[in-house]
């Protein structure tokens, strides 16, 4: 049992030569706890892990890279105590607003690149250039603080206010040793789900065709011809503004000539290329609340062998019948779809979940 100053958490224990490279790339792309001190057994170091990256498959499509001549595979997933760092100073104590509305700010909230995206009730409208100012004050990496309104419209576009800091809302995220730039306000992206297209990245074997019906900026398409080596990849959005992104996303992680973003209506683009006769051996389709919609459009483009990377949002209890009338949409397409793995990857309310699911279609 951990006294009060350890706590148990996942971890990667490494030997020790690799010990410091592999600290470095799991520090600089936000997949190592910071809150905990590294530990130490005999020749290893123990390396405690975020929750969201605290398993293999999340991991192994970073770690080839990770050391030199791939000695990254001695490398293994383990359990360990750590001693606590000092608490950093919470933006809540920090904030200036009224002590009966302190209960209601925000845990948590989203940080891409130096720019941190948070949410606010009602009540704490009035006060959020303060709340903002705590957060900078705080969180020492962020020099922009944006106003959350939700996201809406078409584009998936998130409603935002800069409430603190630099007026911009383009940055760049470091994910997986890839760099992915955006402009919050013109293009959907979520860091929340590193992880999930991490999960993605060792499925895809050398030489095989993807195709991303949703692919925004290309978070997905980059990492995974980064890292992969996939002979194409088609990035499909209709938000214009996305596609420029992903087109830059692609050039600056050295990938433009795997990763094709395209401008347009997924159903659209899906059917010009199933009608020049390409199959694909992946198909993601990560459009939360109607990626449903558009399954009978993802089978026309699949094949016996292809695997489709479903996401979706849900009530928890609907999961098994979506799984079931999934599987009946590829039956009726002459596909049996055999499911391989499902994963709830984050909570979106109190009932809502979002899903992670791999279908293995023949």
């Amino acid at each position: 049992m951990s006294d009060s100053g350890k706590e148990m958490s996942a971890c990667l224990k490494v030997p020790k030569p690799l010990a410091e490279r592999l600290r470095r790339l799991l520090q600089e792309n936000g997949m190592l706890r910071p809150d905990l001190k590294v530990g130490r057994e005999e020749d290893f170091v123990l390396l405690p892990l975020e929750p969201s990256f605290a398993e293999f498959g999340a991991l192994e499509g970073f770690l080839p890279d990770a050391a030199a001549g791939g000695t990254a595979c001695a490398a293994e997933l383990a359990e360990g105590e750590f001693e606590k760092m000092k608490v950093a100073v919470n933006y809540k104590d920090l904030a200036q607003v009224p002590p009966a509305l302190k209960n209601l700010l925000p845990s948590s909230f989203d940080i891409v690149g130096d720019i941190a995206i948070i949410k606010l009730q009602d009540e704490l409208l009035p006060y959020c250039e303060e709340i903002g100012k705590a957060m900078l004050k705080a969180l020492k990496t962020v020099r922009v603080v944006c106003l959350d309104g939700g996201v809406k419209g078409e584009f998936r576009l998130r409603d935002l206010k800069i409430i603190a800091g630099e007026q911009r809302t383009e940055t760049t995220q470091r994910e997986y040793g890839i760099n992915i730039t955006v402009d919050i306000a013109k293009a959907y992206y979520s860091p929340r789900l590193a992880a999930a297209r991490g999960a993605v990245v060792p499925q895809v074997k050398e030489g095989a065709v993807v195709v991303d019906m949703f692919g925004g900026v290309a978070p997905f398409g980059v990492m995974i011809a980064k890292r992969a080596k996939p002979s194409k990849v088609y990035s499909i959005d209709l938000n214009p503004d996305a596609v420029d992104y992903a087109l830059r996303n692609a050039k600056n992680n050295g990938v433009e000539n795997r990763v094709e973003p395209i401008c347009g209506d997924a159903r659209d683009v899906v059917a010009a290329l199933a009608s020049k006769g390409i199959r694909a051996d992946h198909v993601i389709m990560n459009l939360p609340h109607s990626a449903y919609e558009f399954f009978p459009d993802a089978l026309s483009i699949s094949k016996n062998g292809t695997v489709v990377h479903y996401f979706e949002i849900l009530d928890r209890n609907e999961i098994d019948a979506r799984i079931g009338l999934l599987g009946e949409l590829a039956a009726k397409a002459g596909f049996a779809a055999e499911l391989f793995s499902l994963k709830e990857i984050r909570s979106y309310s109190p009932s809502d979940v979002n899903i992670a699911v791999d279908l293995l279609l023949s």
